[in-house]
């Protein structure tokens, strides 16, 4: 390895770390950066089309938090409430010279975290991970439903957005909900754990479903991502269901074991129970 070889490393780190002293320097003294932040937040959420709205924005020395925000989405009966939104440079990516930021969302229902990278046609979401209530979750929706669902759903994996489309262009996520509980006419249906791996091929996204105690599920599919907004996406697949000897469900269920046909799409999915 030459001299000049060896000092570009040390220049580097050197480089990032005059960044994060000059951040920090101008966070404090702060030269009504608060409101320059604001304007180029507001100007990138036009930018993008993106229908979201917030109460305030606070500044603090090396991240900015957003309260009360809300995102609207095409076919949604209502907003999609994020709650308080926490963004921040993401140090660890910033050390490998590697422009990044760790955002994090927290409600009543709901915790998430990812890091966010934008790079030349695509956004990056990595280390995606998070936690949803989903009693709570139903409680703030509001719809009523035949059935009241109750457990925890947890995801995590990467997502590598078009940045010209906002569609998903690489997907690598594993969804499971523990603790899968269903209430219907006053009969409460415990269910067991269920994993959804979601693998995108191209404009498909692959998936597959697998677990449940009472009610033991395996089947797969696809999720064509061809237009806007997700809820149109077209879903379909085939799951084998079997019902354990005993169950509460045998009285809603005509046979131990079936087909469920998957069709419509993400926003209206359809199935058909095909006894065996």
């Amino acid at each position: 390895m030459t001299h000049k070889e060896k000092i570009k490393p040390m220049f580097n780190k050197q480089l990032s770390l005059l960044f994060i002293v000059s951040l920090i320097f101008f966070s404090i003294f702060r030269w009504d950066i608060e409101s320059w932040v604001q304007r180029k937040l507001d100007f990138a959420i036009a930018q993008n089309h993106l229908d979201i709205t917030y109460d305030t924005l606070d500044l603090h020395p090396t991240s900015l938090e957003l309260s009360n925000v809300y995102l609207r989405l095409l076919d949604m009966p209502k907003p999609l409430l994020l709650g308080d939104v926490y963004l921040q440079l993401d140090w660890s990516a910033l050390w490998k010279m590697r422009l990044a930021v760790s955002v994090k969302i927290k409600n009543s229902f709901i915790q998430m975290s990812t890091s966010i990278s934008s790079h030349s046609t695509s956004i990056m979401l990595t280390s995606l991970t998070g936690q949803l209530d989903v009693r709570a979750a139903q409680a703030w929706y509001g719809q009523t439903s035949l059935a009241q669902a109750a457990g925890n759903v947890y995801w995590q994996g990467n997502i590598k957005i078009n940045s010209s489309t906002g569609r998903p262009i690489q997907t690598d996520l594993q969804i499971s909900w523990q603790d899968a509980t269903l209430n219907m006419m006053q009969q409460s249906y415990i269910l067991g754990n269920y994993v959804l791996n979601l693998k995108q091929t191209e404009q498909n996204q692959v998936w597959t479903l697998q677990g449940g105690e009472q009610l033991q599920t395996k089947g797969s599919g696809t999720l064509q991502i061809n237009r806007n907004p997700p809820f149109m996406w077209k879903l379909q697949g085939n799951i084998d269901v079997k019902t354990s000897e005993n169950t509460p469900l045998a009285a809603i269920l005509p046979k131990t074991k079936g087909k469920v046909k998957i069709t419509g799409t993400l926003g209206q999915p359809q199935w058909t129970l095909m006894t065996q």
